[in-house]
């Protein structure tokens, strides 16, 4: 945190890389910061010339003063390791390197050194930082001239992230940092500083990853102490499913769901572009208010409107808020000719504009209402003049924005920019003027209370699970095994952590498979058993509801010939006799270990569709009763399963959640070891809930 103070705020600064003759970076770097008449010393370092840009020099490194807090490093890549141990030398105490296009062996030169310096280092491949609120700009580019000031912070690893950020309207900055690569200062440590920045009261991240996510958890959590925002927009969200994967699991979960749970633990609302980081950025630095819950109230001037915004408020998954009755005919009484519901088409009424303002407080106070957005026509081309009807409606949303203690937003129903007069009404107001029905909705969703106080873990919840000793001794039957795991060592884990597994036997041929069926008793599942092959279905392996020993015979011969024609290279190692489990109703409950976040545990629809049902909730493990809960009520099969429509009776989750929860202790305990699983399916029973597992993978990473 000194190093970063250094950094942010430095009062004596050396610049390396300025050009006598030329706009080299370090040239821009001083036309910026004289630009914004920065008070403290700059000092420049040149080999020959006597001043550059007016500034005196001085011929190396090793010429600056001790203790210099800040240098922009603006040299070639293959110059940027010894420049920064030159810098240590000198007691230089911070420094940005904005240098891109490292061989590997200059990458692996910087990341070495890095490691040994004591100063904090931003960058490489990045574009500096501009503090607004104290006008010190250690940036490599031009920017937005006359640049607002407010207390808006925005950490972006792309420059040209922060760049597109800064020119968004409505918004007022503190501070615009782009991290870069983040090869030692990282957006989590840049979170922490601004933790405690008094210009600062909102976060917006732009991140392509979390180098740890361990530290960025604890800068979150110092944020929200200090009553502070933040928003992420994460980069990279494509599916993971483009990969080989064994495990269904890993095929059905996206690559940035990892992510998404990790910020979802720690209550940080995200957001998909720039428009809608844009929009949080302005409801979470201009609304005093977060809404204790997500139920919304939908106000609009033309009832297609209102109902387009229904439209997109469902898709983005906010919800409507249901009127009291007392309200309903409130709002009629006020408002004739309305229907006194939510949506609330104010066009709808005649002759009523002097009644508007009762009508749009009435509205809000409804208890059901947490939040209120109201749609309104805003574009800069509206022919709008001094005395039209828009101006005094928009005015009773901001006299409403003030006497609420509710989130109020005001959402233009296009992108286009907004009129200046409506602008001139909102501004100063605790009411933002949004652009675009989806970014305004989104970033109404972001002034929703996301912290919730999560619960420890139950010790009762981890009852039977392997701890001390012989989690060490299982840990290293798993690290000794390979690709997919046996059926042996599957079967072992799976008791080691109480989940239940259908009963079930190996055996090596026709006969031995006739003994060993007189003992489990029919109706039987016969599975092939082969090392490596991961599903069994799919090469002709599975054959069900086998009654007596002529039908268990045939289907060892089929399971036989069509293994062999289909996977020839798959040895045929025995056969699986397992109890035939009543198929009521089908999960997956899987993982998939994330290398930054650890496991990510999944469940939804299962069985031999589960990847084209594409039906799951996630949270990273380990999970607690209340996660499963959420995730399984999240999922078709969870709805299913509470009872539908006389498909399915009600039925116990008890037994599914603690399977989840199980499951989730396991990839836990095996992070590192095992790369993905699934139990697929789980069969649950109808009423009573009893969850089995009828087939078991887990596959251990490339080695």
């Amino acid at each position: 945190m000194s190093a970063l103070s250094h950094l942010l705020k430095p009062r004596s600064i050396a610049v390396i890389g300025a050009s006598e003759k030329r706009m080299a970076q370090g040239n821009v770097v001083l036309a910026n910061l004289a630009n914004a008449d920065y008070r403290g010393s700059v000092t420049v370092v040149h080999p020959k010339a006597a001043s550059v840009a007016g500034l005196p020099t001085v011929a190396s490194i090793s010429d600056l003063p001790n203790g210099v807090d800040l240098a922009m490093v603006c040299v070639p890549a293959a110059a940027v390791a010894d420049t920064l141990l030159q810098l240590e030398q000198i007691g230089c105490l911070a420094a940005i390197a904005v240098a891109a296009g490292f061989t590997d062996e200059e990458d692996q030169k910087l990341r070495a050194v890095l490691a040994e310096l004591d100063m904090g280092v931003g960058g490489p491949n990045c574009m500096g930082v501009i503090d607004v609120a104290n006008g010190i700009p250690l940036y490599t580019a031009r920017y937005r001239e006359n640049l607002p000031a407010g207390k808006v912070s925005v950490v972006a690893q792309s420059g040209s992230a922060a760049i597109a950020v800064a020119n968004f309207r409505g918004l007022g900055f503190s501070k615009i940092i782009t991290s870069g690569n983040e090869y030692d200062v990282t957006a989590a440590d840049y979170v922490e500083w601004l933790a405690t920045d008094p210009d600062t009261d909102v976060v917006g991240v732009i991140t392509e990853s979390i180098r740890s996510p361990e530290r960025f958890e604890r800068a979150v959590r110092s944020l929200q102490d200090n009553g502070k925002s933040i928003v992420v927009l994460k980069v990279g969200r494509s599916k993971l499913g483009a990969q080989a994967t064994s495990a269904h699991t890993r095929a059905i979960v996206g690559a940035n769901e990892a992510y998404a749970a990790f910020f979802d633990r720690l209550g940080v609302p995200t957001v998909a572009d720039y428009d809608e980081l844009g929009s949080a950025l302005q409801c979470l630095s201009t609304s005093p208010h977060r809404a204790s819950g997500g139920s919304v109230g939908i106000i609009s001037i033309s009832g297609g409107q209102g109902a387009l915004a229904c439209d997109v408020a469902g898709e983005v998954g906010i919800e409507l808020a249901e009127l009291s009755d007392r309200t309903s005919a409130r709002l009629r009484e006020l408002l004739p000719g309305v229907s006194g519901n939510n949506p609330l088409d104010l066009g709808a009424s005649v002759g009523s504009k002097d009644r508007r303002l009762d009508a749009l407080r009435r509205f809000t106070e409804d208890d059901a209402v947490d939040a209120v957005v109201v749609m309104q026509d805003a574009q800069d081309t509206l022919p709008i003049h001094p005395d039209h009807d828009y101006l005094p409606h928009v005015r009773h949303v901001v006299e409403l924005g003030a006497m609420s203690d509710k989130p109020i937003v005001l959402v233009s129903n296009t992108g286009a920019n907004t009129h200046q007069m409506i602008e001139d009404v909102v501004t100063g107001g605790r009411v933002p003027l949004l652009r675009g029905m989806r970014p305004g909705l989104v970033g109404l969703s972001t002034l929703i209370n996301r912290r919730d106080a999560e619960p420890a873990m139950d010790a009762s919840e981890l009852a039977g699970c392997p701890t001390g000793d012989a989690l060490e001794e299982l840990r290293a039957q798993v690290r000794a095994e390979s690709g997919t795991l046996s059926r042996e060592m599957t079967v072992r884990l799976l008791q080691a952590y109480g989940i239940r597994y259908a009963r079930s036997s190996v055996v090596e041929d026709e006969r031995s498979a006739v003994e060993e069926a007189r003992r489990l008793g029919f109706p039987l599942v016969v599975k092939v058993v082969s090392a490596g092959l991961a599903h069994k279905t799919e090469a002709g392996g599975v054959e069900t509801d086998v009654r007596d020993e002529s039908s268990l015979r045939e289907a060892i011969r089929r399971i036989s010939e069509t293994v062999a024609q289909r996977v020839p290279e798959a040895p045929i190692e025995g056969f699986e006799l397992q109890e035939f489990v009543a198929n009521d109703a089908e999960a997956v409950v899987g993982f998939t270990d994330d290398p930054a976040l650890g496991p990510l545990v999944v469940i939804g629809t299962g069985g031999l569709l589960v990847e084209l049902a594409d039906d799951h909730r996630s949270a990273l493990a380990p999970i607690t009763q209340r996660d499963a809960a959420r995730m399984i009520e999240g999922t078709r099969i969870g709805r299913l399963l509470q009872g539908y429509r006389g498909i399915m009776a009600r039925t116990d989750l008890t037994d599914l959640n603690e399977l989840t929860r199980r499951l989730g202790r396991l990839a836990h305990d095996m992070s590192g070891l095992l790369s993905e699983g699934d139990l697929n399916p789980v069969v649950v029973s109808e009423g009573s809930g009893r969850a089995v597992a009828v087939d078991a993978l887990f596959v251990t990473p490339p080695r």
